[in-house]
């Protein structure tokens, strides 16, 4: 099942969309951590199917929130695994067509790492699904050797920064600097930055005074049920509809 991680625009303080992440109940050893299940998938390639099918259900939840007004995209995270598809970007079209979404509502989390292993054909294939509308984010950047180049070579539209890059960097004034110079970094490249782990309201400040627009983390929500946004949904469309009343009285 998926539970799910808002990303919050910390200049503005409001939604910016959303994170969907897998997990498994299973039958009879209950919640099984991702730490524990992806490896076995990624091993045996039926993390494949699952992403696809994760793909399928975000698509159709996000279709349902757009139906209401509530348009927010969702990311889904690809492993190296999904490289392997010839025709990865035919499928995610698929999808896309079959559940009739913008493809703009919906965001690819890639790393770097991935990107290591074939270089060439996995650029080619972000290139192809990129052309289809969907967004294509970078994640756990700062975690590797080679981030700069990632950042010349592919062709990404988020940045997201690697959580314990922020909590290492906002300790120390150097670290500070470092993360600063990458915002701006990617603020030139017109790179929106996402900032994870954010868990307190110190990293918060840090993040606005950096310039840093997004954030996604413990100090705005854990991943949770989907049915715990709907209801936060209903209750914004309850106040905006409140909201317009007030100003045509």
């Amino acid at each position: 099942f998926l539970v799910y991680q808002p990303k919050w625009n910390v200049r503005d303080d409001c939604l910016a969309g959303f994170e969907a992440l897998l997990r498994w109940n299973h039958p009879q050893f209950g919640l099984v951590s991702p730490g524990e299940f992806i490896p076995i998938a990624e091993k045996t390639r039926s993390i494949i199917p699952l992403t696809l099918w994760v793909l399928e259900e975000v698509s159709n939840q996000s279709k349902l929130w757009q139906k209401r007004g509530f348009a927010q995209p969702i990311s889904v995270n690809f492993s190296a695994r999904m490289f392997e598809l010839e025709d990865l970007a035919k499928q995610v079209q698929f999808i896309l067509q079959k559940v009739g979404l913008d493809p703009c509502l919906l965001e690819i989390e890639i790393t770097e790492t991935m990107i290591l292993e074939d270089v060439e054909r996995v650029t080619a294939q972000l290139e192809k699904i990129r052309k289809l509308g969907v967004i294509i984010s970078m994640d756990d950047f700062g975690s590797g050797y080679s981030s700069l180049n990632m950042l010349k070579d592919v062709a990404i539209d988020v940045l997201k920064i690697d959580l314990n890059f922020l909590r290492n960097s906002a300790q120390s004034e150097r670290g500070q600097k470092i993360l600063q110079a990458t915002i701006r970094m990617a603020q030139s490249l017109d790179l929106p930055v996402i900032a994870e782990g954010v868990e307190t309201r110190e990293h918060v400040d840090f993040l606005l005074r950096s310039g840093c627009m997004f954030a996604q983390g413990y100090c705005y929500s854990k991943p949770v049920p989907i049915e715990e946004y709907e209801r936060k949904v209903s209750e914004s469309q309850i106040k905006s509809s409140k909201a317009k009343k007030q100003e045509h009285l």
